[in-house]
């Protein structure tokens, strides 16, 4: 099986056709913290995509690029969007940031007003209606094969950050390798990845040998 890895970049790669996820907000932070941020309402994600895709030269593809937008946004105008990521050559579209990634009251508060989950695999199945290639991010094996029967073309499995306590940092990545299991067996159409989040280390070494390949944050060198 050919292995896929795919950079999450705050710009288009240097290298045509190589797999990345292009989320310009990116930009105005350091990774590690850059993921971590980004998922936290104190930047607008879509408006540095729109002001990007402005920018753009018309009708120039970019093979293997999957731009990034937030579909948790309530003032998001997906024909505008899809419309201008159209004339500026891009093929594939990511769900990233998403709103899965809050937790407690405030993922239960998100959830009843249709951001999380829900508003990605909204996102995904008007994308894929546009003629775009998908990718998603999920949790866990429910919600990859949600997004994977909304059409998802790749869907990213996400350990969450990574924290200060090593033990609690092995239990989510020996969670997220058994979700990587049970998608296997699933022989599903879309292609499962792993997000190989700061961190973590080789603790997702398990989980990325069930996969299809990985997700690297941009300065970060593949764990397996």
């Amino acid at each position: 099986m050919k292995r896929e890895e795919i950079q999450l970049l705050s710009d288009f790669p240097t290298r045509p056709g190589r797999g990345a996820i292009v989320c310009p907000v990116l930009a105005r932070w350091p990774m590690p913290l850059a993921d971590t941020l980004a998922h936290l309402p104190i930047a607008s994600a879509n408006a540095a995509v729109q002001a990007m895709l402005a920018s753009l030269p018309v009708a120039r593809a970019r093979h293997g690029a999957h731009v990034a937008l937030f579909a948790g946004d309530p003032f998001l105008h997906l024909p505008s969007l899809f419309r201008a990521a159209e004339r500026a050559g891009i093929k594939r579209l990511a769900a990233y940031p998403t709103a899965q990634f809050y937790d407690g009251d405030t993922a239960r508060a998100v959830a009843a007003v249709g951001y999380g989950l829900d508003a990605d695999r909204a996102f995904v199945r008007s994308a894929r209606r546009y003629g775009f290639q998908t990718l998603s991010f999920a949790l866990d094996a429910p919600g990859a094969l949600a997004l994977e029967s909304d059409g998802a073309d790749r869907i990213v499995l996400h350990p969450g950050p990574a924290g200060p306590d090593m033990r609690a940092n092995d239990a989510a990545a020996a969670a997220l390798a058994r979700a990587a299991k049970t998608l296997a067996a699933q022989k599903l159409a879309a292609k499962i990845l792993v997000y190989c989040a700061p961190g973590y280390g080789r603790s997702l070494d398990a989980a990325c040998a069930l996969a299809h390949g990985q997700v690297v944050p941009r300065g970060q060198s593949a764990i397996a």
